[in-house]
């Protein structure tokens, strides 16, 4: 069973009832700036929620079937890092559209989303594509099963 505070702590709210069977819950995290948006770390992946728990999205994404142990909405760059064990950390860039959707969904219908300015710029340098593109060749190569 997976339950949230409702204010202080004081009293407990049932959130378990729609995370699928069998599934043990290891972590769950409330974001700073949308009260209403949850992420679920349990024993065979991530979830999501937009409306303070009442319902959940399967948050696995492309992340691999594994154990998430803990989650940490870092502040400065609003990103979420699920870590695993054995299988490293997957970073979630930018939560900032999460977080929008969990305070305009719930009461719109529909609603378009601010996006955040970007920060880096990538030059158009035809011979460094080149060499990318050959690098990423060649570990394709080393990397691929031989044919049968």
């Amino acid at each position: 069973m997976s339950s949230k505070p409702r204010t202080t702590a004081k009293t407990w709210t049932n959130i378990g009832s729609v995370i699928p069977e069998g599934q043990s819950v290891y972590v769950i995290r409330e974001d700073v700036k949308a009260k209403n948006l949850l992420f679920l770390g349990t024993e065979f992946g991530a979830f999501v929620s937009l409306n303070g728990g009442q319902t959940w999205t399967d948050f696995n994404l492309n992340m691999p079937t594994v154990a998430f142990h803990d989650l940490l909405i870092q502040p400065r760059d609003n990103d979420l890092i699920a870590a695993t064990h054995g299988r490293g950390i997957w970073i979630m860039d930018d939560i900032t559209g999460l977080r929008q959707a969990a305070q305009k969904l719930p009461t719109e219908d529909a609603a378009l989303f601010e996006t955040s300015k970007a920060g880096h710029t990538l030059a158009a340098d035809p011979a460094r594509r080149r060499d990318m593109g050959a690098a990423i060749s060649s570990i394709r190569a080393r990397t691929r099963p031989p044919a049968h």
